[in-house]
């Protein structure tokens, strides 16, 4: 029995060492910069820089407001050469001939040929003409006219370019500083993690925690770091993206202040149709191009009509020496011009009724980005009151659990849930931040909010509302306020 037990004893394994967790050695990510640029703007400045400020360097420096400015040159210039017409022109010729006159009778050469009868003729013709055109049953004037109104929808343009880079840019540079928050968030969320892990790791030296608290402390706090570094990431992202909206070097540094978007001064939303349907620089291009679709049909109506013109011809001969002035009316017309002037009737009846349609599709635009821009703020100022309750009791809930797990009355397990849960509501809160600003900056958009240094352009009764029962009809007759 004893050599049983002694064998017994000598083949019963030994006692195992206690299971200790290893290590865990992790540094925080350093965030990723470009190399800076030779040079930056001297707008950005020193001081972090605000939403305004972003929107100014845009609508100086982004190209596609330049090329939208161009296109009101353009517009202008056609107008000067259309209203060119109706000045007086001057025009200088000056001709230089020498030929042999051959005169028979002088006993010259048949045929052509040289004799003794023959005489050089030749020298410089001078002559000046001044031209005037005096009527042309208005076709010209409404050619002047339709220009005019194509010119202000050429500005109306322009105006749209600047609002459309200006919501572009707040949108970019909300979307900008809502990373720099989520940076913010995923750096504390990674101290909330270390300070778990140590938590867990006193425990466990104190032996009262488990070794698998230690290793799920330490995969949350590599996964923090994890999500921390993709944060840093999306936010030079987002920064990259604001950069190039606002037309500068793209690796440009930016300290970017976190100020909120104002929304609009009247939170009546009936006043806010109203505003966008006034002030949209949409519309406005849409009526001004309206407005040249009815001088068009106007112009195209007299195309073929009579013009009458005059001028005052001095006219200067060297050899032999003789001067002239005198004194021109023309009139020219087509008697039957083939069927042109109908032709052109019907495309300028065309182009103004499809300006027309543009208008009106204009106006439901308008009417339905307001209708969505305020849906849009209203449920995402919910969602920031919601996100922060939510917050805050998730804030409490970690409070609790870390408590109960150090008295040892809950476990480690709860701790990491109340962690992640709070992260999802900070980020949450975050996002729902962003959204309200940038859901203002949209409702400010579509009511028609104008750029730094634009004065909105109010339409009077005169010009109604694109939605009203007022609509242009065929052969209806242009307003006379339009200027000449």
């Amino acid at each position: 029995m004893r050599r049983l037990a002694l064998a017994l004893l000598l083949l019963a394994p030994a006692a195992a060492e206690p299971y200790q967790p290893p290590p865990l050695e992790i540094g925080l990510p350093t965030e990723v910069e470009l190399p800076p640029p030779a040079s930056r703007p001297d707008e950005l400045g020193s001081q972090p820089l605000t939403v305004e400020e972003a929107v100014n360097i845009a609508l100086r420096y982004q190209s596609t407001v330049a090329v939208a400015r161009t296109q009101v040159q353009v517009a202008e210039g056609r107008t000067q050469q259309t209203g060119a017409q109706t000045n007086p022109r001057l025009n200088l010729t000056s001709t230089y001939r020498d030929f042999f006159y051959v005169d028979p009778s002088l006993g010259g050469g048949a045929g052509g040929v040289a004799g003794a009868g023959g005489f050089l003729l030749g020298g410089n013709q001078t002559s000046a003409t001044l031209r005037q055109l005096l009527f042309d049953f208005g076709y010209t004037r409404n050619l002047v006219r339709q220009n005019l109104a194509l010119e202000e929808a050429a500005r109306a343009g322009y105006t749209r370019s600047q609002c459309d880079l200006m919501f572009q840019v707040k949108e970019a540079f909300y979307v900008a500083v809502q990373n720099q928050r989520l940076v913010e968030v995923n750096l504390s969320n990674v101290k909330n993690r270390q300070a778990q892990l140590e938590q867990a790791n006193s425990r466990f030296e104190a032996g009262l925690g488990l070794p698998a608290d230690v290793l799920r402390a330490q995969t949350a706090v590599t996964s923090a770091v994890f999500d921390l570094s993709q944060a840093q990431t999306n936010a030079g992202l987002a920064r990259l993206n604001l950069n190039n909206l606002m037309g500068i070097d793209p690796r440009t540094p930016l300290s970017l202040k976190d100020n909120p978007e104002e929304g609009p001064a009247s939170d009546k939303v009936e006043e806010l149709f109203e505003l966008a349907l006034r002030n949209r620089p949409e519309v406005t291009q849409a009526l001004a191009n309206l407005q040249a679709g009815r001088y068009g049909v106007d112009a195209a109506n007299v195309s073929s009509a009579p013009q009458l013109n005059a001028s005052l011809v001095y006219g200067l001969n060297s050899e032999p020496f003789f001067n002239s002035l005198s004194v021109q009316l023309g009139l020219s017309f087509d008697v039957y011009d083939g069927g042109l002037q109908g032709g052109r009737v019907r495309e300028a009846e065309a182009n103004r009724e499809a300006a027309q349609a543009q208008l009106d599709g204009a106006a439901q635009t308008v009417l339905t980005e307001v209708g969505r821009a305020y849906l849009n703020l209203k449920t995402a100022e919910q969602r920031v009151q919601t996100a922060r309750q939510a917050e805050a009791s998730a804030a409490e809930t970690l409070r609790l659990s870390t408590g109960r797990y150090e008295g040892g009355l809950g476990i480690f397990l709860d701790v990491l849930e109340a962690q992640a849960a709070l992260l999802t509501a900070q980020t949450d809160r975050v996002n729902a931040q962003t959204q309200v600003d940038v859901a203002r900056a949209a409702l400010n958009r579509a009511i028609g909010q104008p750029p730094p240094g634009v004065t909105p352009v109010v339409r009077t009764d005169e010009q109604p509302s694109p939605v009203s029962p007022l609509r242009g009809t065929p052969g209806s007759e242009p307003s006379t306020d339009t200027p000449e």
